[in-house]
């Protein structure tokens, strides 16, 4: 009895036009993965680093408040 269900190496399991198919619907998923994760990756990075700016600044403004420095960097801000 012989069954090719017993012997796989006799069948071709996956044909080249399988396999090609295969390659490019995962290398067109990568692509697309990779696409989309980068830019948000870099806008997640930007506005990560513009809110700890943001919080330095709001900081140094809490500390400076009611100061003589505090005068000093209004009047700077008025000019610009």
């Amino acid at each position: 009895m012989s069954d090719s269900r017993l012997h796989p190496e006799s069948m071709d399991v996956d044909p080249p036009s399988e396999r090609l198919s295969t390659h490019i619907g995962f290398g067109t998923f990568m692509a697309t993965t990779v696409g989309y994760w980068f830019p948000c990756r870099y806008n997640w990075s930007k506005q990560k680093f513009d809110a700890a700016q943001l919080q330095q600044a709001l900081q140094q403004q809490a500390l400076f408040e009611g100061t003589e420095k505090e005068r000093e960097l209004e009047k700077k801000t008025e000019l610009v």
